[in-house]
């Protein structure tokens, strides 16, 4: 999907074409909505399937990794700019609604709700199309503003608190630690950051990922990172230092590292080796 423009604010229709494996970068926030076929994705070690209607929501330093789509997969989306995604944070604060998209990231909705979204995407795609590109990033970014407020609404409204005695139990800890990771990791390498952030021990916390993923915290947060350079080093020609840079590696000898480590090659091995159009 590296053909969708995540420097801008518009809103577009496409047919995503890619194969298996391939790790895509979120830049900003990108909403999607699949018109035709079906798809896979795996976002936090879980996989997603997608089908006509479902809509995805996407954020900032996200890397999900394509699986498979059929044929005739076509998408609606709308996507914003990284700037634009914190002024949503700074209106929306409300922690749970955030955690569930995070953790949800592909929404169903009721017909009701369903025609609702099929005309928002419409209005999104109208105004692209027609205004010109000032224009139409203000209107955009108002459109998102909005669909996102009367989705937390809905949401505070409707959901369930958790029981006392589950607010520490290993799958909350595990949601959380993932939810975290997707904002942190290019910042946080370290385990003891998102054990202090959870009130737990290092120890404990990659117990817990372990269970979950088959991997200790510290690997998992390797892999995410490396899911990153992948993304990176495939869909964009940044110099290893400059990853390296974005990703707040000390040096890019420490990024070479990590990623040999975890995939038996270089960084420019790989990059000479993929060049699989999204």
């Amino acid at each position: 999907m590296k053909h969708i423009d995540q420097s801008t604010i518009c809103a577009g229709e496409y047919c995503p074409a890619f194969g298996p494996g391939t790790p895509f970068m979120v830049e900003g926030c990108m909403i999607l909505q699949c018109v035709d076929g079906t798809a896979s994705f795996s976002l936090n070690f879980r996989r997603h399937d997608i089908g006509r209607g479902d809509v995805v929501f996407l954020f900032n330093d996200m890397v999900v990794m394509l699986d498979s789509r059929s044929e005739d997969f076509r998408i609606r989306y709308v996507t914003v700019t990284a700037a634009t995604v914190f002024g949503i944070y700074m209106r929306i604060t409300a922690q749970q609604f955030w955690d569930r998209l995070y953790l949800a990231p592909v929404q169903r909705f009721d017909a009701v709700y369903g025609r609702g979204i099929d005309n928002w995407m419409s209005e999104c795609l109208l105004v692209s199309g027609s205004c010109t590109p000032a224009v139409a990033a203000e209107v955009v970014s108002g459109l998102v503003v909005s669909l996102l407020m009367v989705m937390e609404d809905i949401v505070s409204r409707s959901e369930e608190v958790a029981p006392p005695q589950f607010v520490n139990s290993p799958w909350k800890i595990a949601g959380n630690f993932f939810v975290l990771l997707s904002r942190n990791y290019t910042v946080h390498h370290k385990v003891g950051f998102y054990a202090d952030a959870l009130s737990v021990t290092p120890d404990y916390l990659s117990s817990v990922i372990r269970s979950c993923t088959g991997l200790s915290a510290k690997q998992t947060i390797e892999s995410r990172l490396v899911l990153a350079m992948k993304a990176m080093l495939e869909s964009t020609g940044l110099p290893i230092k400059d990853i390296a840079r974005r990703l707040h590696f000390e040096d890019s000898s420490h990024l070479c590292r990590v990623f040999r480590r975890h995939t038996s090659m270089s960084p420019l091995e790989y990059r000479r080796l993929r060049s699989v159009p999204l």
